[in-house]
């Protein structure tokens, strides 16, 4: 089965679609939708046997998923109608496939759907002969969304991300841990969950993307996305997250958290890796007025946790802010801080808010480097710092 992620050769959009294919792709949406909604189990909901292996279970799920989010963007011609039954349906089957995914929880389930099916089985009265809906605990649909949650952190001035330079601080539970030699804050796992992304444009508003995460763990995961985002965005996710991995909603059949991007890597083949680290079921102070703004996360007070050493140098180097299309935005030199094998920092006086790479350049080392930038934040004397990390070649020592 393919990624959700993956992308086409020529992404589609819905004008190139042939009414046929269109009518075909609504047909079966609403064939899912019709399902989901009238399922009375969970292995109703996935469109699967009860005697149905995890292979089986995760096929069902990503089939419903897919379809409800389909990876271009035939599905935004959707009416509103049919996105709000998309966004319950989604909850629906996350639910079905949380539980039905864990060994433990499964056979729970199923031992629920034994006794029912014993009392259906008592009691033939025509009255009484429709099947109980056995679900997890009962669960509104999400009230607290990134247009309307409120807002329950200390107060704070609103962002400008036109001033980069001074960005808000976004406090999150794993910036003041305890000191460690461990470099990770608590363990990773692999894990492919889809996760529903939200987010907000200065220019064209609230978008949505269905990404596929690489791993996760209790204070962030790492997600391939399409969608281009930047250092400090907030964005709001919603998956399937295991129920240990969480730091609330735990009867909720879907994770809604906040997380802050931590860190972009460069596209490949359409879509790139991004980095979040969770913020909690609520956004940060100023949120809702500039949805589109730039934080920053409290700096890590723990143990070093490079993977390489890093030497403090002082040289200057020049770096070119490339855009997207890797047209040359702004030349300046700098002043490098450390430096390592594949990584250096510099300090830098007028970055652009907006660049996609930074070209690293050093003449009298003979280097010319594509660098994409892993933190950017104001030191205490008011100048900002750029981290970078080289992804082409290494810093000839």
């Amino acid at each position: 089965m393919r990624s959700l992620t993956e992308p086409a050769d020529r992404p589609p959009t819905p004008e190139s679609y042939s009414p046929d294919r269109m009518s075909k792709y609504f047909l079966d949406l609403e064939r899912v939708l019709n399902r989901v909604e009238s399922a009375a189990t969970h292995y109703q909901a996935l469109g699967i046997e009860r005697s149905a292996e995890l292979q089986h279970i995760r096929e069902g799920f990503y089939a419903a998923i897919e379809l409800m989010y389909p990876a271009y963007s035939i599905g935004s011609a959707a009416p509103p109608q049919t996105q709000q039954r998309i966004e319950k349906a989604f909850t629906r089957v996350s639910q079905a496939f949380t539980v039905l995914a864990s060994f433990v929880r499964r056979r729970e389930y199923d031992s629920v759907l034994g006794v029912v099916d014993r009392k259906q089985i008592s009691q033939p009265d025509p009255d009484v002969r429709k099947p109980a809906s056995v679900t997890s605990p009962a669960t509104s649909p999400l009230k607290e969304t990134a247009d309307t949650a409120p807002v329950r952190q200390r107060p704070s001035r609103p962002i400008d991300t036109d001033q980069l330079t001074r960005p808000q601080q976004a406090f999150v539970e794993s910036g003041g841990a305890a000191p460690s030699s461990n470099r990770r804050r608590c363990e990773r796992f692999k894990l492919a969950q889809p996760t529903q992304v939200t987010g907000f444009d200065r220019r064209s508003g609230k978008w949505q993307e269905m990404a596929e995460t690489i791993d996760v763990s209790r204070t962030g995961l790492n997600l391939r996305l399409r969608k281009r985002v930047r250092n400090g965005m907030v964005l709001y996710l919603s998956l399937p997250m295991p129920i240990k991995m969480r730091s609330h909603g735990y009867a909720e059949p879907t994770y809604k958290v906040y997380g802050l991007v931590r860190r972009v890597d460069v596209p490949k083949q359409g879509a790139r890796v991004v980095g979040v680290e969770f913020l909690g079921q609520h956004p940060p102070a100023g949120f809702l007025d500039r949805p589109w703004a730039v934080y920053r996360s409290r700096r890590w007070a723990g143990g070093e946790r490079r993977r390489e050493r890093r030497e403090t140098a002082s040289e200057i180097v020049r770096l070119e802010y490339l855009a997207e299309d890797l047209q040359v935005v702004l030349r300046q030199d700098c002043r490098t801080e450390n430096i390592g094998r594949r990584g250096l920092r510099v300090v830098v006086k007028g970055a652009p808010v907006d660049f996609e790479l930074v070209r690293v350049i050093h003449q009298r080392r003979a280097l010319e480097a594509l660098g994409s930038v892993r933190d950017r934040y104001v030191g205490p004397d008011g100048l900002e710092r750029l981290c970078l990390q080289l992804v082409d070649k290494e810093w000839p020592f």
